[in-house]
């Protein structure tokens, strides 16, 4: 028995201590293979780690950072301000709700300017120019004329982010395909005319500079003129010797193909092109064996565009109201010719001609240009906002645009150099302007006034004094005694009448068409000044769209009187 026992317990250990042995064996060949695997792992599962913090650390960045600027490749193009539009009842949306691809406008100012303007920008601004989007759009509906900034694009990362921020704030930008350098000048000018013809169907086209004061309602009625030659090229314009020097300045590199005087073009600063015109050019620019062989590139962007209007032919209008240098009753733009191509200074001299009052209370509109409404009305329906400058005049559209009747005025000085300055002009060629003198505003609109009551009060008194029908001698004499009591001036009418009467037979055909003649003209004068002067200037005003009650009293008040005024129809 024992030795059974131990020969059992002889075979057992080998047993167990092999089966020891061999878990050993695999735990250590278990451990081996796991500190294999585990550092590939552990490397892989450290750079994952890297890669994803590093790709949040780019996301906060990214979204952090505002978005750049899109990159215009083949003429591309953007209005900044599109997408305001579809905020407000502009008019520039389709009846399903879709923005216009071409709002219809009577004209498209584009203002030149560039990345180290951005005080002249400022100083538009505070001017005439509208400082936030809803009063730009005011403009554009008071005037008919859309305003932009007009701008290429910069490798300066600084300079565009700068941009950004501004864009961001004001919306008043269009953005085009061009390098910003002031040698590219003829590039970006076609450029923007393609920009512009793109996204505007205007009637005209205007190009501006940044260093210039603009009228924008005097600027409408200029271009609500009727004309009959659809290719128009509007501007101040020019000849002068070409300048071959290159140490001078406005030298001209190609000036051995024009001679020895420039042919007939604008001034720079501002000038206009008709829609026509500027379709001619949008085409030739998508083509670019046109732009090379048939478009030639000037050194001036001026006398570049010169040239092409020369070529297509088209009818020159020179207005020297769009490059006045002092201010008039008439002024569309001023600026300080000849002694610099726009304002001297701008960023100073734009507020120092807004703050001296010499043109913020002159009727915008020359009597001339009153029939030009109907004609605009029947002409385009884009021209229908603008209308409103012919009866309404400088107070009543700036306080419409505006929102006051002082913002956004015409506001220069009375001679921007001063009494007789007379000299070349910049880039002028050798032209010469001459000096005037206008009168100042007060006098002006009291002189306007004063006319229209005493023409008035003439008519009136001539027909009185030729009257024999107790029927018509009563309602005219109601009318004298009701609003020209004081006026003396219509007794010297009755005296005339008078005179006449012995020799005057009031039931001649004759003599009816001049009584006709004289009531019409007596007429039109009281509703031209009652529209002008006394209507459009209160009921447009800052006081009157601010208090509802004033404007219906106003209302009341006003339907009253020309109710009261029409029962003088019984009698007469």
């Amino acid at each position: 028995m024992p030795l059974f026992s131990h020969r059992h317990n002889s075979s057992a250990l080998p047993t167990s201590t092999t089966t020891n042995s061999s878990y050993s064996a695999k735990d250590q060949k278990l451990h081996k293979l796991n500190s294999k695997i585990s550092l590939p792992i552990l490397l892989f599962s450290l750079l994952s780690i890297f890669f994803g913090l590093a790709g949040i650390i780019f996301a906060v960045n990214a979204v952090r950072r505002p978005s750049p600027l899109p990159v215009y490749r083949c003429g591309r193009s953007e209005d900044t301000f599109r997408a305001f539009y579809s905020l407000s009842d502009s008019g520039k949306l389709r009846d399903n709700g879709a923005l216009l691809d071409r709002p219809k406008l009577l004209g498209f100012v584009g203002i030149q300017t560039g990345f180290g303007s951005a005080d002249r920008r400022a100083a538009l601004r505070s001017t005439w120019f509208p400082s936030d989007p809803d009063r730009l759009l005011r403009l554009e509906q008071a005037t008919g004329i859309a305003f932009r900034f007009v701008i290429g694009k910069s490798k300066d990362a600084k300079k565009t982010a700068q941009l950004e921020k501004e864009i961001d704030k004001y919306r008043d930008f269009m953005l085009i395909d061009v390098q910003e350098e002031y040698l590219k000048l003829p590039y970006k000018t076609l450029a923007y005319f393609k920009a512009a013809f793109l996204h505007f169907e205007a009637d005209y086209y205007v190009k501006a500079d940044d260093d210039i004061y603009l009228r924008p309602d005097r600027l409408a009625t200029l271009l609500a003129k009727e004309r009959s030659n659809p290719l128009t090229y509007i501007g101040c314009m020019k000849k002068g010797h070409v300048i071959t020097d290159p140490k001078m300045k406005w030298y001209e590199k190609s000036g051995h193909l024009i001679g020895n005087e420039y042919f007939l073009h604008a001034y720079g600063p501002i000038y206009v092109l008709s829609a026509n015109v500027v379709a001619s050019l949008a085409a030739a620019r998508n083509n670019r064996y046109v732009l090379l062989f048939s478009l030639r590139m000037f050194s001036n962007e001026d006398v570049t565009i010169g040239s092409w209007m020369l070529a297509m032919n088209v009818h020159h209008e020179d207005n020297r109201a769009i490059c006045d240098p002092r201010c008039t009753s008439t002024s569309i733009a001023v600026w300080d010719i000849p002694k610099c191509s726009g304002l001297c200074n701008p960023a100073f001299r734009m507020k120092e001609l807004h703050n001296i009052k010499a043109m913020s209370s002159t009727k915008s509109i020359p009597f001339q240009y009153f029939t030009a409404a109907p004609v605009a009305i029947l002409k385009n329906d884009s021209c229908l906002n603008s209308v409103r400058l012919h009866f309404y005049g400088t107070e009543a559209i700036n306080a419409f645009a505006e929102g006051t009747a002082d913002a956004g005025q015409c506001k220069c000085t009375e001679n921007a150099f001063g009494e007789g300055h007379v000299k070349e002009a910049g880039h002028g060629h050798g032209q010469r302007l001459g000096h005037s003198h206008g009168f100042s505003d007060g006098d002006e609109e009291s002189g306007v006034l004063e006319l229209g009551i005493v023409s008035h009060s003439i008519i009136i008194g001539i027909s009185l004094g030729v009257s024999h029908s107790p029927c018509t001698i009563r309602p005219l004499i109601a009318a004298l005694s009701f609003h020209q009591f004081f006026e003396g001036f219509a007794l010297g009418g009755i005296s005339i009448g008078t005179a006449v009467a012995s020799v005057y037979n009031p039931n001649s055909p004759g003599a009816l068409i001049v009584e006709g003649i004289l009531d019409s003209i007596s007429a039109g004068i009281l509703v031209y000044m009652a529209l002008v002067d006394l209507i459009a200037a209160d009921f447009l005003s800052k006081r009157m769209s601010c208090n509802f009650r004033l404007q219906v009293v106003s209302y009341l008040m006003l339907f009253l009187g020309a109710g009261l005024m029409s029962l003088l129809a019984i009698w007469a």
